[in-house]
């Protein structure tokens, strides 16, 4: 049972709001400390500890987020998010040739718009 404030309770009374109770399979869920990776949890914010990380993040355009998800093969970009294989497999040169690729048509998207 959830126990609330006198605060939170004296809130709940004046606007005369009944808590509901959360449902059992939803009570063993752990809150996501990143919103937008709660979704998948194979999905991580970039590291940038190493030089090719850095380099990813200097080539990303204004507005970019950039995220690894480790089920991934090859990079991919949706809505303002690039999406990354681990950057172990970045390492590859064919990998990283088709990330640059795909960096360069980025900017160049923009740089027509």
């Amino acid at each position: 049972m959830t126990t609330y404030s006198q605060a939170q309770q004296q809130l709940l009374s004046v606007l005369q709001i009944t808590p509901l109770q959360v449902a059992a399979k939803f009570a063993a869920d752990k809150p996501c400390a990143q919103s937008d990776v709660c979704a998948n949890a194979a999905i991580t914010a970039a590291d940038l500890g190493t030089v090719l990380a850095q380099d990813i993040h200097t080539a990303l355009t204004a507005g970019t987020e950039w995220f690894i998800d480790s089920s991934l093969s090859a990079a991919t970009v949706q809505q303002n998010k690039l999406y990354t294989p681990p950057l172990a497999l970045l390492q590859q040169p064919d990998a990283k040739r088709a990330l640059w690729a795909l960096l360069s048509t980025l900017e160049n998207t923009l740089d027509e718009i």
